[in-house]
């Protein structure tokens, strides 16, 4: 078995171009336990995640990473389910959710601030904050940021479901509560989105009947559903702050195409061989 160098500066390095301010804070078994050489090997066009699993005799590693907006704004917003299937028939019936769907997810509303709903933001003068319209790139990073500002606010929680036989879903609060599942994300100083789980194998097997080298692994996030009426509101009633309508066109454009990708959840599945490596 390939035999992984466990070591500290492991993060540091998989999150390359980050700042002293923007290392992430992973728990301690993050640091202790990835793999150093844990590199995103399959890539799902669609929602333009990649993605990877290792193990040793112990864990299985998984790793996400995607700088697409919507597939972040999937991810953080309306949430996203690991699904681990012993029998390799990709149901999905076991695994946990991080992170949940926030509440108003359903809605679609609160997507990251002012300058979503076309009404602009106002500068104090002398501020010496800029006063003309934010470009399509400034307005996704504002939004990024401040998605990702609330999730770090709020308590991390984790569901978990069909583990040891027991359909019941049992929520854990990352942190606080006692997991061996651990899972956490993290947001790059080049605007990449980190997932990180680690979950030990013999979990994954505690209520299978016989013991298996294959594994079904399913990537599923929660997706926006859409109000018919929603979309007017984005562009309008802001003219006298959002400069020339060619601007005002432009971002209303940007956000229309960004929610109709929301519209369509992240819904990646493969097969391991625990044993190889192997996916298919």
């Amino acid at each position: 078995m390939k035999n992984y160098i466990f070591c500290g500066i492991a993060a540091i390095f998989l999150l390359a171009a980050c700042s002293k301010s923007s290392i992430p804070s992973y728990p301690t078994n993050w640091t202790k336990n990835w793999p150093e050489d844990s590199k995103p090997a399959y890539y799902d066009s669609l929602s333009k995640v990649y993605y990877e699993l290792q193990r040793d005799e112990n864990n299985i590693y998984l790793h996400l990473n995607t700088k697409e907006l919507a597939s972040q704004f999937k991810i953080m917003r309306h949430g996203l389910s690991i699904w681990l299937d012993p029998s390799a028939q990709k149901k999905d019936k076991q695994g946990f959710v991080f992170p949940q769907a926030v509440p108003d997810s359903a809605a679609g509303s609160g997507m990251g601030g002012r300058y979503e709903g076309g009404k602009g933001e106002a500068h104090p003068e002398g501020a010496g904050r800029p006063t003309g319209p934010p470009t399509a790139e400034q307005m996704q990073q504002r939004m990024l940021q401040r998605s990702y500002k609330r999730f770090s606010e709020r308590p991390k929680e984790m569901a978990v479901v069909g583990f040891d036989g027991s359909s019941q879903k049992k929520i854990i609060t990352l942190g606080k509560d006692v997991s061996d599942i651990q899972v956490d994300m993290e947001i790059a100083a080049d605007n990449t989105l980190h997932y990180y789980a680690i979950i030990p194998i013999k979990k994954i097997f505690a209520a299978a009947k016989t013991a298996s080298d294959k594994l079904s692994v399913g990537i599923v996030s929660g997706y926006l559903q859409r109000d018919e009426n929603a979309g007017s509101s984005f562009g309008g009633g802001g003219g006298q702050r959002s400069g020339n309508e060619l601007e005002r066109n432009a971002r209303r454009e940007m956000m229309m195409k960004m929610m109709e990708q929301m519209a369509t959840p992240i819904e990646i599945w493969f097969n391991a061989d625990l044993k190889g490596g192997k996916k298919d």
